[in-house]
């Protein structure tokens, strides 16, 4: 098969075809973005031409199959000081899809005064969640002042008698709950008219200020709930059941504009109880205060201006795909990131299905969050890490791909092996690597402390080896399936095997024309048992005639310290910047080399 090579702008116009170039290589790598080289004769007047922001298009017999971005000036090597011919550009990138490096995550507000935050959260809080279809206009159960049977404080009032041998009348008098609750007009509101089914309820609300403002919000809840600001959780009860009795207050300075409050409320069930005494509700109410702590001013209250999503299954949140395109469109709406596409909506993945989320097809991620000013790609990277998605750039329609996790892989009929028989066999080497050390057990530190995760399995065949992990998860459910994930990648002796290919039937075992990066082929397992396993990465390398080397990585990546084992010290991507993930297999080129 053929190498070569092609020179691009960033908006897609050809620039060069540089037939002149030699020792092409470039790794396209599933849920990575992979890498690319060539050398490129000094006095080549194409050379000028290839500057940062440029682009190269990789071609098999002809066929577009990777691209990558020039992202710095290339090299200029001396062979010979003396000879101006001795010199050569050597260039290199990363793939297409570390252009998402370049955009970087602001808060909801961009570089506007808003509520600090140390990230950016997509939730059913953000002022911009997409998925309101379902949400209803909030029920009025009681305003705060209404003493009713169901949710009032017992007050103890003392009446001082002015004759001294009278006694003072002590008398319990019912009160409205909570106590010490400055606005009258706020009502208690709950996401429909039966309110005692234990379970959550959401709510949405929204106020404008005019001019910059100091104010107080208060808010309480029966039983546990948060209160979210554009986003950013502000006030909280997650401890005592009768906390519906009291509220929480935050004082804050706002300048002028549109805020969003939002809140998430847990009706519980409570031991001794009987459910039809167990109601649950909403109060919250935006003000101020003058010096003596007295109401000035209602801004805004819970009320059924208020929407709501009561006792959703599963719980609201964004898709994977939602908070992708979110991110890159922004992005591009402050003009970067021009002319990059995908090809999944914010419902469908690229395979044309529904989102898988935590409550199965058609339902979303839990609430996700990523540090201001992390990049996009570090997005797209989180939730690969997470578990939800797999992803590739695809050359050929020059667009991001993203599926649910596990969906993307298409399982052919290729075989690679060793037949005996020079004209009909397609595998050169087969190389087995070990994946990672075994763990067993996992020892998790998650929001609300720490739990095991165990695989009886596992430690039944190899023993116990413990392993520590740190997840970012609100939810005990959610923290262990991110256990459950990182075991399943390092719980068994999985191999990482390179395989050095010779594609001989066209059109049938040819990489990308037959299969993908993600797809599964078969061949031999380490116990010599032709296996249908994915491919995880295709490296392809043309000598100084274009002619092609072929390295497939299977069954698992290879882990660092495999990189000593295949001797990757001029191995395919050197010199690349980005992810350090992408350099965890740039042996398989080097090893196709010496097998060769």
């Amino acid at each position: 098969m053929q190498t070569s090579v092609r020179l691009y702008s960033a908006a897609g116009s050809l620039i060069a075809d540089l037939a002149n170039a030699y020792s092409m290589s470039w790794q396209d790598v599933y849920n990575e973005v992979g890498t690319g080289e060539f050398s490129l004769p000094y006095d080549d007047p194409q050379g000028v031409q290839i500057v940062p922001g440029t682009q190269v298009r990789c071609y098999l017999d002809g066929i577009h199959v990777f691209t990558w971005a020039v992202e710095e000036p290339p090299t200029i090597t001396a062979v010979a000081d003396s000879e101006e011919a001795g010199q050569e550009y050597q260039v290199s990138g990363s793939g297409k899809a570390n252009l998402l490096a370049g955009g970087r995550v602001y808060p909801y507000k961009g570089t506007a005064p808003q509520v600090i935050a140390q990230h950016r959260i997509y939730s059913f809080a953000s002022p911009d969640y997409p998925n309101l279809a379902a949400w209803v206009p909030a029920f009025e159960i009681a305003p705060w002042s209404t003493i009713d049977p169901l949710r009032r404080a017992i007050v103890e009032y003392t009446t001082v008698s002015s004759i001294s041998e009278i006694e003072d009348v002590v008398e319990l008098v019912p009160a409205p709950a909570p106590l010490g609750w400055l606005v009258p007009d706020a009502i208690w509101i709950w996401g429909q008219s039966d309110t005692l089914p234990t379970g959550f309820n959401y709510f949405r609300g929204s106020f404008e200020l005019t001019t910059e403002t100091k104010l107080v919000i208060g808010a309480t809840a029966d039983n546990y709930w948060t209160l979210y600001l554009d986003g950013v959780p502000i006030l909280g009860d997650q401890g005592d059941v009768s906390g519906w009795l009291q509220h929480k207050r935050v004082e804050l300075q706002l300048a002028a504009g549109t805020y969003y409050l939002a809140a998430v409320v847990e009706n519980i069930p409570l031991e001794g109880l009987a459910p039809e005494n167990n109601p649950a509700g909403f109060l919250c109410a935006v003000y101020t205060v003058d010096a003596d702590d007295k109401l000035l001013t209602t801004i805004y209250t819970s009320s059924g201006s208020w929407i709501a999503l009561p006792y959703p299954t599963p719980a609201p949140g964004w898709t994977p795909g939602q908070i992708m395109l979110d991110a890159i469109a922004e992005v591009q709406a402050r003009g970067g990131l021009v002319g990059f596409t995908c090809d999944f909506t914010g419902t469908l993945d690229s395979g044309g299905d529904p989102w898988v989320g935590s409550g199965g097809a058609g339902s979303f991620v839990p609430g996700y969050a990523t540090p201001i000013g992390s990049t996009v790609l570090d997005v797209l990277n989180d939730l690969f890490d997470l578990g939800w998605i797999d992803w590739r750039y695809d050359a050929a329609s020059d667009r991001l791909q993203m599926w649910s996790k596990g969906t993307g892989s298409v399982h052919t009929t290729i075989e690679f092996g060793l037949t005996g028989d020079v004209d009909t066999q397609n595998l050169v080497t087969l190389e087995y690597s070990p994946h990672h050390p075994v763990t067993t057990s996992m020892f998790v530190k998650w929001t609300n402390g720490f739990l095991q995760v165990d695989n009886p399995t596992a430690a039944g065949l190899y023993g116990r080896s413990e392993a520590f992990l740190t997840v970012d998860a609100e939810t005990e459910t959610e923290a262990i399936r991110q256990a459950n994930l990182a075991l399943d990648d390092v719980d068994n002796l999985e191999y990482a095997i390179v395989a050095h290919v010779d594609p001989i039937d066209p059109g049938v075992d040819e990489p990308y024309l037959n299969f993908k990066p993600g797809d599964y082929v078969t061949t031999n397992n380490q116990y010599s048992i032709p296996t249908s396993m994915k491919v995880f990465s295709i490296s392809v390398a043309g000598d100084d005639m274009g002619l092609a080397t072929i390295v497939l990585e299977i069954n698992n990546r290879l882990k660092l310290p495999d990189q000593d084992v295949f001797d990757i010290t001029q191995a395919l991507g050197r010199g690349v910047v980005g992810s350090t993930k992408v350099r965890n297999a740039r042996a398989s080129t080097t090893t196709a080399t010496k097998g060769a």
